[in-house]
């Protein structure tokens, strides 16, 4: 992670695109502002809560899924949890229900900066599916955080 990196790099933490402000040997610092803090659940971290950190894409790197721009919108609550034999079915309401005119059936969007299609949406929420191989990569990211965000 810390090899090539440098201040003004790029990093995501559960998708939301941070800069470098500092880097004193295995810590690296960043500045959150206020309204990253309102829109995401990263003022809601505590000490051992998992967290996704990516650095950014090169533009030689392979895209395996969705391009994602680390730019966040809003947070929204896991309403439903589903669970069947191999896929687990996630109903999520949005914190700002004027943006569900944005978010598409079969369109993709950004979980803690993983990226996921849109299965089905109503006036009021909308749901992921988890395939077996995202489950495994991702075994607890939801029972771990009940808040989200989305591009």
């Amino acid at each position: 992670m810390l090899d090539g990196l440098e201040t003004g790099a790029s990093v995501a933490h559960n998708g939301c695109c941070l800069t470098v402000t500092e880097i004193n040997g295995n810590h690296v610092s960043f500045d959150l502002m206020k309204e990253t803090l309102r829109i995401t659940n990263l003022g809601d971290l505590k000490v051992g809560d998992w967290v996704n950190v990516e650095r950014a894409a090169k533009f030689s790197d392979e895209i395996g899924g969705h391009l994602m721009s680390g730019h966040i919108m809003t947070t929204a609550e896991v309403a439903k949890i589903l669970t069947s034999e191999n896929n687990r079915q996630i109903w999520f309401k949005v914190q700002d229900s004027q943006l569900m005119k944005y978010i598409l059936y079969k369109g993709f969007i950004g979980i803690d900066g993983i990226s996921l299609t849109v299965g089905e949406v109503t006036p009021t929420r909308f749901c992921v599916h988890l395939i077996p191989e995202t489950l495994e990569r991702h075994d607890s990211w939801e029972e771990k955080t009940r808040r989200t965000r989305q591009h």
